[in-house]
């Protein structure tokens, strides 16, 4: 028996632009869409069979679970059997996608009997899965290799998107937890220019009301308040071997040294050259042991 999936949606404000170009694969269809988006489309979904889409043209698509949710915008997603989806735009215009459906055993057997298929994963950019899809999207329209090619392409496109899947998970708040080590070092990565509180939400794919939550409920303080506080803690080490105050307010995105300064001592209760001083005063002092 061939397969065929089977989805609940609807849209308002998606027009499709030419019939859906389709390729069979055993348990697997690839549907290769090109619809137009008008202002204010969205759109509900449900599949009865594991699903994963992929945006062309650098778009994207604004994703909720529900609809007081944040969106969280994806260029690429998978979304498991029987969870509902909804979707909006960020712009008007035509809209490239390709839908990769699967029965849930064809997708055990590619991914394993560990794998967690009940959780969604919602990627900012194509990443590594860019060149599978083009090739993939090629084959809905002028099919060129043989089956069992693109078979094989389909299979090392799921297990591309799902090597995410430990980091860049959606999860319910009380399933999830922020790695404080990745946090840090997203932090670091950053610390010049600045990283936003938008940004790191992305970056461990919440949206950002939920990372909000998911911090405050983890770390005790807000997501603003913990990057101020990570920022002087990791200047302090730079003063201590012998950074200039202007150096290291530029090396953590502060606008200037007066401003370092001000955020230092309302953090630390002193100036970053009154703590510099205490600092060495203390390094030279006799400790307890040494006057046995």
């Amino acid at each position: 028996m061939s397969f065929h999936p089977r989805m609940f949606s609807l849209v308002k404000g998606f027009s499709p632009l030419n019939d859906v170009a389709s390729l069979s694969l055993d348990e697997i269809v690839l549907d290769y869409w090109q619809v137009d988006s008008q202002l204010g489309a969205r759109g509900r979904y449900v599949s009865m069979h594991p699903r994963l889409v992929f945006m062309l043209d650098d778009r994207k698509l604004l994703l909720r679970r529900h609809k007081t949710d944040d969106p969280c915008a994806a260029a690429a997603f998978y979304i498991p059997a029987g969870f509902e989806i909804r979707s909006g735009v960020d712009q008007v215009g035509v809209l490239r996608h390709l839908d990769v459906h699967l029965s849930a055993k064809c997708l055990r057997s590619i991914l394993g009997p560990k794998a967690a298929l009940h959780t969604p994963i919602f990627l900012g950019d194509l990443e590594d899965v860019q060149p599978f899809v083009e090739v993939l999207t090629k084959e809905c329209v002028w099919p060129e290799r043989a089956r069992d090619h693109v078979k094989t392409l389909t299979h090392a496109l799921v297990l591309e998107l799902f090597r995410n899947l430990p980091t860049n998970v959606y999860k319910a708040d009380g399933d999830t937890k922020i790695d404080p080590v990745r946090l840090e070092n997203a932090v670091l990565e950053h610390a010049a220019r600045g990283i936003s509180v938008d940004d790191l939400a992305r970056h461990f794919a919440l949206s950002r009301s939920q990372f909000d939550r998911v911090f405050r409920s983890q770390l005790g303080q807000s997501p603003k308040q913990w990057i101020t506080g990570f920022k002087i803690e990791r200047s302090k080490s730079l003063l201590r071997q012998g950074h200039r105050i202007v150096e290291v307010a530029d090396q953590f995105g502060f606008a200037d040294q007066a401003h370092f300064s001000r955020v230092f001592k309302s953090i630390t209760g002193k100036s970053p050259g009154v703590w510099i001083n205490g600092s060495k005063t203390s390094l030279h002092e006799p400790k307890l042991q040494d006057n046995h």
